[in-house]
């Protein structure tokens, strides 16, 4: 089932903007003017986004797009530029080593666990998953470890956690395809401790990529993004959900890179 949408963050209703010309025109990509949010107003449902327009069945079509009219010199230097990194990359399992407390961590969007696997053992690993089959695929791969694995969608799935239970939220490339951004980080809120952290990495909309490379930048993906966060916007979703900001300096969104990380915290 498609939706409609208004805007995820501030909630006006956009349907007197324009469309931007970036994405095809069945998705109606849209910024708000109140609160300069960009996403998709008409968007799948989470069911639909996992049954019918999965990465794993659109990952060809959205390559071949981005790709058209793409010679071998422009090839080169794409390429080129996606491996110039001025500093190291982030990492899920260094950052929560760094930030958060021994305990409960919970991946949300898990996958078949690989991630949760990496954690070090003062953590007690719990994953979101929203397909059964990937379920138990994170299962068997954590069968050595007392690991929770909850089936549901990140919004239900958090809402099943009980309340100051968590040192830790991981959301690693997962917010940009919830249509329900700020419920989800609402209930970030709620399930973390006091100084629980939460790890976000999105997408940058406003990297320097994003704005050269235009309706072929790699970081538009439809319809499976349907949020494309700014320093900005993602700044203004962490803390209307009651987080507050804990690391996002310049190393966290570069805008030489297509995305950017955050540490963000409930308060003590």
């Amino acid at each position: 089932m498609l939706i409609t949408r208004c805007c995820p963050l501030c909630g006006r209703d956009n349907a007197d903007q324009p469309t931007l010309d970036i994405a095809p025109d069945e998705w109606r990509m849209k910024t708000c003017p109140d609160c300069d949010m960009t996403y998709l107003e008409v968007a799948p449902d989470i069911s639909e986004l996992f049954e019918t327009f999965a990465w794993e069945k659109q990952h060809h079509i959205e390559n071949a797009r981005r790709h058209a009219g793409l010679g071998p010199v422009a090839l080169k230097t794409r390429n080129a530029w996606r491996k110039f990194r001025p500093l190291p990359r982030k990492n899920v399992a260094a950052l929560l080593d760094h930030y958060a407390e021994p305990g409960a961590v919970v991946d949300v969007g898990c996958g078949g666990g690989k991630q949760l696997a990496e954690l070090g053992p003062q953590f007690s690993p719990v994953g979101i998953e929203i397909s059964p089959a990937i379920c138990r695929e994170a299962e068997e791969r954590l069968a050595d470890r007392d690991v929770r694995i909850v089936n549901a969608d990140a919004l239900n799935g958090l809402k099943q956690i009980e309340e100051q239970s968590l040192t830790g939220v991981v959301m690693r490339s997962f917010l940009e395809h919830d249509v329900t951004p700020v419920p989800v980080l609402e209930q970030t809120f709620r399930v973390l401790k006091p100084g629980g952290v939460a790890i976000l990495k999105v997408p940058n909309f406003a990297s320097w990529n994003a704005k050269v490379r235009g309706a072929k930048w790699c970081g538009l993906r439809f319809p499976d993004h349907v949020n494309y966060f700014t320093p900005e916007t993602l700044s203004r979703a962490v803390e209307q959900a009651g987080l507050t900001i804990r690391a996002f300096g310049p190393s966290y969104r570069l805008p030489t890179s297509d995305n950017m990380w955050m540490v963000a915290v409930r308060p003590a």
